[in-house]
Parts: C-alpha cells; sequence; structure tokens
C-alpha cells in the first residue's frame, strides 16, 4: 500500500517528520518498507497484513497515527446540495444475486463538466504512482486511497436503459474492460448490467463502453460491497487486476458504501459540477450489526507482562475506532466498528490492540509472565518415533500438495468409498480436491525424481487425508504414513514391522490377502490389528506405473496412523543381556499355496517351547524343483536358555518337534536342494 505523507497530515495534524511518522507505524505493526521522496512529498511503502483491510486507505493509516500521537482524527465533509428531483425517478437497481453482492448504492449526477482534476489532486495521485485521467474518474480513484472503498462511475447516456442489474454473467458474455482487454465471461462470475450487456465486472473493472469520457454528461456513481471468494476467484480467472479487486478480495469494511459515495458525491459537485439528484438507492442485504468484545485489564497485564491502566486502555481503543460501551472494575466493553469487524471478535485481540499502540518497547524485559513446557501428545511421541524410525532405515521423508487433480483423487482411496472432496475456490484448475490417499502424491514425487535422473529413492510422507462424510460439510481428516521403494515388497513390510515393533504393536499386526487393484495381484498384501484393516503394502501395477510414467513398479505402503497411535504401547520394557550363546537352525519346508507365512509362526509359537526366542521369516521360492501348486517357505529359529549353553541334540529335538508339527498340520516337506 502506498500512502503520501502529506495526504496523511489531512486527517491528522501530527507533527512528526516523515522518518518518525513511518517508525511509529511500523512499531505499531503496519511496516513501513521504504520511504520515496515525491517532489515536495513522501510516499510511504506500507506492507499491509491479510487481516488488516482497513489499512489499505488513507483514512486507515491516519487513524493508527491518530492512536499513536493522541490527536484527534479529522474526517472530511460529505455534504452536498441536492436537486428536488428523486433519484428513484431516473433510475433503479435490481440485485438478483443478494449472496455475492450483499450491498449496491447509486447515485445520480448530471450536468457535470469534464476536465482535469485540480492540481492538489493529480500531485496526491501521482504521489502514490496513480495517473490521473479527469476530474471525475480521478475523485473516484482519490476516495478510493482515501476510505479504501472502490468506486465506478458509469457515462448513464452511454448505457442501455435506465437500470441497473447486479447479476451472474450468462456463459461466453463478451465485455471488453476497459484497460482494452476482451474477455468472454462464465456463469459463475458476477457483472454489473445494463438492459442488454455487462458494463462492468463486478469489483473488479469497468467496461469501456459505458467509461466516463470528455463528452459525459451524467454520471450513475457505484459503490458496493461483494463477495470476496468470487471476487478472487474472477480476477484469477480473467487475469484482471485492479486497485478495486485487491481490496474486495480481502473485505472492504460493510458499513462504507454510503458514505463513500457521499464523498465522491460532494467533490464530483465541487470539482466538476453538476447536480446531483434527491436520495440514494441502496439495496442492502442487512445493516451492520456491531459485535461486543470484553478486555479485563488484569488479563491485559498478566498476558503482556506490563501495566497499564483502565483509562489509558480506553483512550487507545476509542482512538482505533471502538466505542466504550461499559467502562468499570478493571473490565472494558467495546463495540467493534466495522472496518475491524472481520479480525477483533475476542479479548486477545482487543489486548493486541492495546499493547500494540502503547508500545511493544515499553514491555519490560524481564516479566512475571508464567510459561510452562507444553508436554507432547501420545500422537505426537508415535510420529517422532516413526519419522525415527523411517530416517534410520534410509527413507526421506517427503511433502506432497493436500490439494490434487481430481483424477488422481479418484485413483485410490482406501479408507473410504465416498467421493472427494471438492474445495469451493481451487486456485488451479487441476488442483481443486482434497486427496484421499498419500500414495499418489509420492509417486508424483518419484516421477519428478526420475526425470531429473534419480532412479532409486525410497521416501515416506506423515501427513493427512480428507474422507468426504456424508451429510457434512467438513471432511474427516486422517493421519496416514505412506512410503514407497524401489527394493522389495518385503523391504517394504520389513519397514512397516520395525515401526510395529518400535510402538509395541508387532505381536498384534497380521498380514493377509487383499483385492485392491492399485497393486500387481502376486504382490499385495493388507494388515490387520487385532481385526481392523489399518494398512495396505505391495508393488504398484504396471498399469499405474505406467500412468505416473514411471521406469518400474515399486512397492508401496500406506497406513492409518492415527489407529496406529491410538493403540501404540509405549511403555518400554528392557531385559538383561544375555549370558549365554544363541544356536541358530534353517529351515525351509515346502507347503501349499494357501499356506501363508503367519499360518506357520503361529503354528511353531503355539508349541510353547521354552528355548525357542524368536523365529523370523527370510526367504519365500516357486519354481524347479518345488512342484506347481506349492512354495518353499525359509525362516530362522533362534534358541537360547538364560541357565547354560544348550547342547546341540536339545536344539535338534526341539526342531524335529516343530517339524513333525509342520508335516502333520500343513503337509510340510522339508527341503533339500
Amino acid at each position: 500500500m502506498k500512502v503520501s505523507f502529506n495526504w496523511l497530515k489531512e486527517y491528522c495534524k501530527f507533527d512528526l517528520s516523515p522518518e518518525q511518522a513511518a517508525g511509529r507505524l511500523t512499531m505499531a505493526g503496519a511496516e513501513v518498507e521504504e520511504i520515496t521522496p515525491v517532489g515536495d512529498d513522501y510516499c510511504f511503502d506500507i506492507e499491509v497484513t491479510s487481516n488488516r483491510p482497513d489499512l489499505l486507505s488513507h483514512i486507515g493509516v491516519a487513524r493508527e497515527l491518530a492512536a499513536l500521537t493522541g490527536i484527534p482524527l479529522d474526517l472530511p465533509s460529505v455534504e452536498y446540495e441536492s436537486d428536488p428531483e428523486s433519484v428513484e425517478d431516473i433510475t433503479e437497481v435490481t440485485v438478483e444475486d443478494p449472496d455475492l453482492c450483499p450491498r449496491y448504492t447509486a447515485r445520480v449526477i448530471r450536468g457535470v463538466k469534464i476536465g482535469p482534476a485540480p492540481a492538489w489532486m493529480t500531485a496526491r495521485l501521482e504521489a502514490i504512482g496513480l495517473r490521473p485521467v479527469n476530474n471525475v474518474v480521478d475523485i473516484t480513484n482519490y476516495v478510493l486511497m482515501e476510505t479504501g472503498q472502490p468506486l465506478h462511475a458509469f457515462d448513464m447516456n452511454r448505457l442501455e436503459g435506465p437500470k441497473i442489474i447486479v447479476r451472474r454473467a450468462r456463459s461466453g458474455e463478451p465485455i471488453t474492460a476497459i484497460d482494452g482487454s476482451r474477455h468472454e465471461l462464465t456463469n459463475d462470475m458476477l457483472v454489473i448490467a445494463d438492459a442488454k450487456r455487462p458494463v462492468a465486472v463486478a469489483g473488479v473493472m469497468g467496461g469501456i463502453d459505458s467509461e466516463v469520457g470528455d463528452s459525459t454528461v451524467d454520471i450513475l456513481l457505484e459503490s458496493a460491497l461483494f463477495d470476496p471468494p468470487n471476487n478472487r476467484r474472477t480476477s484469477r480467472k480473467l487475469k484482471l487486476e485492479s486497485d478495486s479487486s485487491y481490496r474486495f478480495e480481502r473485505g472492504v469494511d460493510p458499513d462504507l458504501a454510503d458514505w463513500a459515495s457521499r464523498r465522491a458525491t460532494a467533490l464530483i459537485q465541487q470539482l466538476a459540477g453538476g447536480e446531483v439528484a434527491e436520495g440514494v438507492i441502496d439495496v442492502r442485504v442487512a445493516p451492520y450489526e456491531p459485535k461486543t468484545v470484553t478486555m479485563r485489564i488484569d488479563r491485559f497485564n498478566l498476558l503482556i507482562g506490563a501495566e497499564i491502566t483502565e483509562d489509558e486502555s480506553a483512550r487507545i481503543l476509542s482512538a482505533l475506532g471502538f466505542e466504550i460501551k461499559e467502562q468499570s472494575g478493571g473490565k472494558l466493553t467495546v463495540a467493534v466498528p466495522s472496518f475491524r469487524a472481520n479480525d477483533v471478535y475476542r479479548e486477545v485481540d482487543l489486548i493486541e490492540e492495546v499493547a500494540r499502540v502503547h508500545g511493544y518497547d515499553r514491555i519490560p524485559e524481564t516479566t512475571t509472565m508464567p510459561i510452562a513446557l507444553s508436554k507432547k501428545s501420545r500422537q505426537e511421541i508415535v510420529e517422532d518415533l516413526t519419522r525415527q524410525v523411517m530416517v534410520g532405515m534410509g527413507y526421506s521423508e517427503a511433502v506432497s500438495f493436500a490439494i490434487t487433480d481430481p483424477k488422481r483423487a479418484e485413483q485410490l482411496c482406501l479408507w473410504s468409498d465416498a467421493p472427494g472432496l471438492a474445495i469451493a475456490n481451487p486456485m488451479v484448475r487441476d488442483y481443486s480436491v482434497m486427496r484421499r490417499s498419500l500414495l499418489p502424491g509420492l509417486l508424483q514425487i518419484k516421477q519428478t525424481n526420475e526425470r531429473q535422473g534419480v532412479r532409486q529413492c525410497s521416501l515416506f510422507e506423515l501427513s493427512q487425508v480428507y474422507l468426504s462424510k456424508a451429510g457434512e460439510k467438513l471432511p474427516e481428516e486422517r493421519s496416514c504414513l505412506a512410503l514407497i521403494s524401489d527394493g522389495e515388497l518385503r523391504d517394504v513390510k520389513g519397514a512397516v514391522e520395525e515401526i510395529l515393533e518400535q510402538v509395541g504393536l508387532l505381536d498384534s499386526c497380521t498380514f493377509g490377502p487383499t483385492g485392491v487393484d492399485f497393486f500387481d495381484p502376486n504382490s499385495r498384501l493388507q494388515m490387520e490389528l487385532n481385526g481392523q484393516i489399518v494398512g495396505y503394502l505391495g508393488r504398484i501395477s504396471k498399469t499405474v506405473a505406467a500412468d505416473f510414467d514411471l521406469a518400474a513398479p515399486c512397492c508401496t505402503a500406506e497406513l492409518d496412523f492415527n489407529t496406529l497411535a491410538a493403540q501404540a504401547s509405549l511403555d518400554r520394557k528392557y531385559a538383561k543381556l544375555p549370558t549365554y550363546p544363541a544356536v541358530d537352525r534353517d529351515l525351509a519346508i515346502i507347503v501349499d499355496e494357501a499356506v501363508t507365512w503367519a499360518d506357520v509362526r503361529d503354528a511353531i509359537s503355539g508349541m510353547e517351547i521354552g528355548l525357542l526366542t524368536s523365529i523370523d521369516f527370510f526367504d519365500l521360492y516357486r519354481g524347479k524343483p518345488v512342484p506347481e501348486g506349492r512354495k518353499s517357505v525359509a525362516f530362522s529359529l533362534t534358541f537360547r536358555s538364560d541357565e547354560r549353553t544348550l547342547t546341540g541334540e536339545e536344539v535338534n529335538k526341539s526342531v524335529e518337534s516343530i517339524v513333525s508339527l509342520l508335516k502333520d498340520r500343513f503337509s510340510a516337506e522339508l527341503r533339500t536342494a
């Protein structure tokens, strides 16, 4: 926001140098990034945060200086003389979409004389980088920069019919903007139209067919309020930006339209002559109802760590435009002004207002403000542990976009059959749906890596997916863990099992077949925790790999991290180091395809052999000399005693009993070749 130093002094007669004024504003939160001399004036370039659209005007900035200096704010006159003929006898306004235009005002000034604006006005406009056009256009720009309220003046004699209609555009309807650019409109855009055609893109830019020029005599002056999200979408789609759209996108004062219109009308009558029709057409959904907020002085002192009086707090808030409704007992109750309606609604907001004007530099370096460390939640502890495990196993953490294109959103959802949630205001057409899985995002990252020559990469992401809920606008946000690797499926499964081991859930989880067609039919598993499906693992199918333009299918997994974190066992148990050596035996058995490793492991575990300390799978083989319909499962058995060194005879006896059980239960054969 560019601001003229001399122009500011029109509303607040402060006695500060440009450097002093800039310093005071900066310390109060309106950072002046640059001061540029312009003739006998200075231009302030102020960084305005998104929550302070009231600072997008000279009066808004002057109000800050009034509060900082204690000098009253002096607003200009908005008085003018009216002609007896009513504006409603000359024109009418119809608002067909009040949700997109909650307020529209119109005044009529007839018999104006177009010419150059006076030197004092053009000097102020030029100081902030605006090019003078003519007196009427310059006045609308002047009032815009003065108040923050955009206005538009139509040449009434170039309108088709006396009526203004605020409506949605018809698909394909054309308009040529005042900058000469031609556009085709869509039916989600709001326009200001006459009886036949659009004459302005609402809140963005006027049309060339009704602009004020040298031959203009009669003017219809618009001052309105438009829906910020719709205004933003329209501006982006048409690639049209203006000082008006910049303000409407951020939200203008909902109660300012008529005051700004009267101010502009008074200036037009003063500088361009003309007769003003009596009254105003004001189509409004509802008047502004100010919120009331209460601030406790002792709460201020506790949070800020500085002492302030009730009277000083009241002075500051009054100077900032807040109306004091009640002041007693160490409390202030205020009505929030319309120009702060969107960012002040809690006690802490009032505390911030008082603190920044009182002066952050006046807060003591040592305070009695209580500070306490927050304790990490179970979810955060498990997340930290998971990240440590994944990084330790050679995976790199990735961050993908939560908003994706509809095709990717529909490609995979392991947790819900409901369609992806579309966002109301997509900034990019291809990114318009909330993701339902992390895997497509990771695969796109792998695609990017491959295109840059990085063929091998192991990635993981721990983040949210968004699942639509029937009858509700907001989705379920579920935390998930996804990983991809160029290794084998057993490598991915091993990484998952290491996480489960670290959170104490390995013995509670089982793996079995799944029918998810995102994966290769021969390499896909689902993971269950106490009978509930909490994860899917698999090598992506060749079709999916081709769709992502990958060199070869990679292995992936996605887990329901909320459920894992909720059931994680974080109590660590320690055991003394073993005194006696372990004895390992490797076995390879041939079993039917239907027999799973979990079946084999559970059968051996159920024997409750006291000397057996672990059972670890390490190989699966199909092919000659193993008969078709059968497979070879290889695993390692570890035996150990806490009291003595085991003999080979003891271990062999246990192994024989295990082999005998597997033969009886699964018709297993020992593989010898």
